[in-house]
């Protein structure tokens, strides 16, 4: 789930990501979320000339460079880079066939910590988080990964 203060709509999501570590502290990352239904919770704004009423199809790319460190059993990651995140804004009043997007980048961040359950499955949890002026999508984080043996 995805929670915005700002403008950005606060929906459940879809995530995928892969981290590509080039050494065993250091990697390159890169995340898609995608949310899933409308945001129905949000207080409809009254713009002047319209009335917008519900924000969907809110997806965010980001690419990070990750950082990673070990310390008694766990593994702690975190990432810093730029990203784009977009939604669309539904009008209730007029209605409209070309609904606008909107999008923006955003700064992304990220932080996990991690313990490794059994052969080369680890559960993480964490948070990620965007920053664009009045965007700010915030997300908890849990996930299993998997780590091959190199």
């Amino acid at each position: 789930y995805v929670f915005d203060t700002g403008e950005s709509p606060s929906v459940p999501t879809l995530n995928g990501g892969v981290t590509l570590w080039l050494t065993s502290h250091m990697g390159i990352g890169l995340q898609f979320v995608a949310g899933i239904g409308n945001d129905h919770f949000s207080q409809p704004v009254d713009e002047g000339n319209r009335i917008s009423r519900w924000k969907v199809g809110m997806r965010m790319w980001a690419a990070t460079a990750e950082w990673r460190g070990f310390k008694r059993g766990f593994e702690f990651d975190c990432g810093v880079g730029l990203g784009l995140h977009s939604f669309e804004t539904h009008y209730a009043l007029p209605i409209t066939p070309n609904q606008p997007r909107f999008e923006t980048e955003v700064i992304a961040s990220k932080f996990l910590i991690g313990r490794r359950l059994v052969g080369p499955f680890h559960l993480k949890g964490g948070f990620m988080l965007g920053y664009a002026d009045d965007i700010q999508p915030f997300q908890p984080l849990v996930m299993l990964s998997v780590r091959p043996r190199t």
